[in-house]
Formats: structure tokens, C-alpha cells, sequence
């Protein structure tokens, strides 16, 4: 969700048209859609040749304290600049 949400930041303030907003937008999102759809093709074909090692690196995710700090930083700065452009923190006199 992360990469999507940099990559809808970066063409809001792009100075696109929409119509070409709209299709690099749809471009990302079958960027996105691709490997999951490659991943699930490879566990229908091979099923628990690929579905041991899947299911250890999900676990580790899920495990793995540097993914949730990451994901947290990258949030709070998400969140503290979405503050920031809509005018909710006040800095200075």
C-alpha cells in the first residue's frame, strides 16, 4: 500500500492532464497486480514445491520486527506531511 500511496502523491502534484493521469495510474496499479498474479500462477502449477517457501517468507514478514518499523516510519512521515499541506501544524511565531 505504501508504493501506492508515494506513487498517487507524486501524480497529484504532477502537472499532467487527466486523461494521462488515468493511465499511468492504470499502468502502476498492473505493475502491482502482475507479480501476485505470477505467484499465484506458480502455486496453482508447482502447488507445494512453491508453497513451502512462500508461506516461511510471509511468516518472517509477519515476525520481522525492521518490516513493522519501517512500515511505521514510513507512515508517521506520511501522516506528518499530509498534516503539514493541510495547514494542521503551526511552526513558529
Amino acid at each position: 500500500m505504501l508504493p501506492y500511496l508515494a506513487a498517487i502523491g507524486l501524480l497529484t502534484s504532477a502537472k499532467m492532464p487527466l486523461a494521462q493521469v488515468s493511465l499511468v495510474m492504470a499502468g502502476y496499479c498492473l505493475l502491482m497486480i502482475v507479480p501476485a498474479l505470477i505467484l499465484l500462477g506458480a502455486r496453482l502449477v508447482a502447488g507445494d514445491r512453491v508453497s513451502g517457501p512462500l508461506t516461511r517468507v510471509g511468516e518472517w514478514m509477519a515476525k520481522s520486527d525492521t518490516v513493522s518499523w519501517i512500515v511505521g516510519i514510513v507512515g508517521f512521515l506520511l501522516a506528518y506531511d499530509a498534516a503539514g499541506r493541510l495547514s494542521l501544524l503551526r511552526f513558529g511565531g
